[in-house]
């Protein structure tokens, strides 16, 4: 499927939709992340504007398949971390706001692999979506526990300080990025 991916999606969906239903698929992980990545592709491609039925299809069916294996896996953090994006994705196309089982995948992944921090980042990104900046803080904290030595890090965290309304932690913060060498980009 993913060899069509870009020359003809349609028949790409026809491939992964063949895949996840075979009974002998020896790696249904593998199938279930390239169909993630299949899906979360169209909706940034023409077919949005041509044809949204099939790519919300397309976007539901890879985040039900994702969701069985995650679940039948169970102990991949990356499975719960890709689930969680295929649940954000889908909340945008559906034109819904985040709910829950979107914070539920993505606690799954960490509670799995709790110092990765392209999970906490994620988090990250759900609690700014909902505009939680008070949780959106206390994720940034333990992002920056985690790497301390990372002056965007600390420039991150300094901005979900100010957008939580705690305006002399974020100066500490910013102040401390900037003394690690943080650059402001697009500034002259």
């Amino acid at each position: 499927g993913s060899s069509y991916a870009n020359l003809d999606p349609k028949i790409a969906a026809g491939y992964f939709e063949g895949a996840i239903n075979l009974p002998n698929n020896i790696d249904k992980v593998d199938t279930a992340n390239r169909y993630s990545d299949f899906a979360s592709r169209l909706p940034k491609s023409d077919l949005m504007n041509s044809d949204p039925k099939f790519v919300t299809e397309q976007v539901d069916k890879a985040s039900e398949y994702q969701r069985k294996i995650s679940a039948e896996v169970k102990n991949e953090p990356l499975l719960w971390l890709r689930l969680a994006n295929d649940e954000l994705m889908s909340s945008f196309i559906h034109g819904k706001t985040l709910g829950k089982d979107n914070e539920i995948s993505i606690n799954k992944a960490i509670a799995l692999a709790p110092k990765r921090v392209e999970l906490l980042q994620f988090l990250l990104q759900v609690k700014g979506y909902e505009s939680d900046w008070v949780g959106a803080s206390v994720v940034a904290e333990q992002i920056v526990k985690l790497n301390p030595y990372r002056p965007e890090l600390h420039w991150q965290l300094s901005l979900a300080y100010e957008l939580s309304g705690k305006t002399e932690l974020a100066v500490k913060e910013a102040e401390q990025a900037f003394s690690e060498g943080y650059k402001l980009r697009g500034v002259k």
